[in-house]
Formats: structure tokens, sequence, C-alpha cells
């Protein structure tokens, strides 16, 4: 759009002058191929949108494939009893022209993706989940690195209230993630401890 608007100009000048100075067009003609030219091969400078220097820390610190062991907090039908090991894979990419992240997780018997993305009206970072056993939450992450603070609140299927406040560490040079919190079910507060290392790509 840019480089239209100055055609436009160079144009509406080779106009003006070709009235009343043949040499003078001559030149300006060169002139303006020239400019033409060193418009159509110029890079393109695209402005970046201001997003939080959290998200960026945030996001850098997560992006990637991930390993991990939990327990979880509360029976879940068909997937896990209060109190039972799990193992997962997690998965998190750039999404959006760095706008947001999305996460994709898997366990033995259940799948989840969480899409964490910068709130420019509250800058702050946010994030939306669901899993496939019917649960969702939504919540938001504060800090700069290289511990984050998330708090969230939720539903499980059966339409039970779920809120946690947990946070998010990570360790030997970004490899290892360590989330540390409790989650509350009905009134009933769980603590909980899950550890993720990264992957090699």
């Amino acid at each position: 759009m840019r480089a239209l608007q100055q055609t436009v100009t160079l144009c509406s000048t080779m106009r003006s002058v070709d009235k009343g100075c043949p040499m003078l067009k001559i030149r300006v003609r060169a002139a303006s191929i020239f400019a033409l030219i060193f418009l159509a091969t110029a890079p393109v400078a695209r402005a970046q949108p201001a997003f939080g220097t959290s998200m960026e820390a945030f996001g850098g610190a997560l992006a990637g494939n991930w390993v991990g062991e939990g327990s979880f907090v509360e029976d879940v039908q068909g997937i896990g009893k209060k109190g039972e090991k799990f193992a997962s894979t997690l998965t998190c990419v750039w999404a959006a022209g760095r706008a947001a992240l999305r996460c994709d997780g898997k366990e033995p018997q259940s799948t989840w993706v969480i899409l964490y993305f910068w709130d420019a009206g509250t800058r702050q970072i946010r994030y939306v989940g669901v899993n496939s056993g019917g649960g969702s939450s939504l919540g938001t992450v504060a800090g700069r690195g290289p511990k984050f603070v998330a708090t969230e609140t939720g539903a499980s299927a059966d339409g039970g209230k779920l809120d946690a406040t947990y946070e998010i560490a990570f360790e030997e040079g970004g490899n290892t993630r360590i989330d540390t919190g409790s989650t509350t079910v009905n009134r009933a507060k769980t603590p909980w401890r899950d550890v993720y290392r990264k992957r090699p790509r």
C-alpha cells in the first residue's frame, strides 16, 4: 500500500513537469524509473505488534516438545482416579504471528489443548484449555521468568467447579519445567507437582 502511494506521487510529478520542459521530462522519467525499481526490489519493513515482554519470555520458555509425569487431583471418569500417576507428552508451538502459543497434550487415555495469548486490553497473558474428558478452564499467567504464576478457574465434565493456583518454574537451563500448586474441587484442596523435561528436536 505504501509503495502504491509513492508510485502515484511520482506519476503526478511527471505530469506536472511534462507540460513545459522536455529535457527535465526525460530526467524526471529516468529518476522515476530508478525509484520504481528501488521500490520494487527494496525489502518491505513490517511493523511488529507490541506484545508483552512477559508473553515473549513465557512463550519462549514453553515452546518445544516435553515429556512429563504427574498425578490426578480428582477422579476423571474413564481416564484416571485421584492420586493415580500419569505420563504425558506436550508440544507447544507459536501461533498467530507469535501473539499466541498453542500447547497440545496427550496422556494414555486423554488429550487436551491450551491456547495462551497476550491480552492487550489487560496487558497480561490469558489462556483457555479443554480436555477430552469434558473439562475446561480459563486462566492468567503472571511473571517474566524463570518463574511464572498461573491462576485458573474451570469445571469438570459433571459441572464440578475447579480452582487452581500454581507456579511454573524452568530449571536446568530451561530444559526442565516444574509445576507446583494446588487445585480446589468442591472446596477440597489437593496439592500437586508435575515435572516435564524438554525433548531434543
